[in-house]
């Protein structure tokens, strides 16, 4: 068997268009030709490339997923505040004709009963009336206060 293939690779050898010595050797399992290969040189720049594209890209893309992060955060809240005012003029009318005496009343009259919200804290911003800050249930926050103004 051996002998007849090394024959076989003899005979192609010496046909003119295949007379690239390199292309066959003469051990039978190896018929094909030299296989290309990249070097680490190439591969490392290659590597290297890709991480400044990807050091240039990166930061846009977390600046424009942030912006629609908030966005997204502020039109739910929005959303939920304006839920909330329709619900609370269901029962207690018109908003234009809420007549709430501060922001306790307000707070326990107009928003408390239609709101989901984990605390509530009273705050005092320098010398001015006391605000309303309200955490909500999906984690954001707001503050409030009728009759104040913000002086900080």
């Amino acid at each position: 068997m051996y002998l007849a293939s090394y024959k076989k690779i003899r005979q192609y050898k010496n046909k003119k268009d295949l007379s690239n010595s390199r292309l066959f050797t003469p051990h039978p399992s190896h018929f094909t030709s030299k296989k290309s290969c990249f070097t680490l040189a190439e591969g490392l720049i290659t590597i290297g490339i890709i991480g400044v594209v990807a050091a240039i890209t990166l930061p846009a893309l977390i600046q424009k997923h942030n912006t629609i992060f908030v966005e997204t955060k502020l039109e739910k809240f929005y959303s939920t505040i304006n839920q909330v005012i329709k619900l609370s003029e269901l029962k207690n009318g018109d908003k234009k004709y809420w007549a709430p005496k501060d922001t306790e009343d307000f707070w326990k009259t107009y928003l408390e009963p239609y709101i989901k919200y984990l605390k509530y804290e009273n705050k005092r911003v320098g010398t001015s009336n006391d605000w309303r800050l309200a955490y909500l249930a999906d984690g954001s926050a707001f503050i409030f206060d009728i009759y104040g103004t913000w002086n900080a």
